[in-house]
């Protein structure tokens, strides 16, 4: 029986689907910062839509001191990133060193990397 269930995981389209490994993969390393505003981290966070049916939040964490600002989007765009970035978070916190996150299209797109270009920050 062990050998017709390995036979059929091998041949099962959906098992092999499954088992593929991703083709763009971040090298795991521990984060680590030596102070305020050294390493900022963001993400979305989706909720449930309020009553502007508004329901993606950027959330931008200071790594150091786990200060974390939460902020309302109306969508997931690279534009809307860089703008919240820009007029809610640099202009009244400062600039970070480094700015972390995943690899979402809106925080991979081109837009935000010649932001941080034109800032000094660096993208990891």
């Amino acid at each position: 029986m062990k050998v017709d269930v390995e036979k059929y995981c091998q041949t099962c389209a959906r098992c092999v689907k499954r088992k593929t490994l991703p083709k763009r993969v971040a090298p795991l390393s521990h984060l680590s910062s030596s102070g305020p505003m050294d390493l900022v981290c963001m993400d979305f966070l989706s909720i449930e839509p309020d009553s502007q049916n508004i329901c993606n939040v950027l959330v931008i964490t200071d790594h150091y001191t786990r200060y974390a600002q939460a902020f309302p989007t109306k969508d997931l765009k690279a534009s809307t990133v860089a703008k919240v970035l820009w007029e809610k978070y640099f202009v009244h916190y400062g600039l970070p060193r480094r700015m972390h996150s995943d690899q979402g299209r809106d925080f991979e797109s081109r837009l935000v990397h010649e932001l941080f270009d034109l800032l000094g920050v660096e993208k990891s």
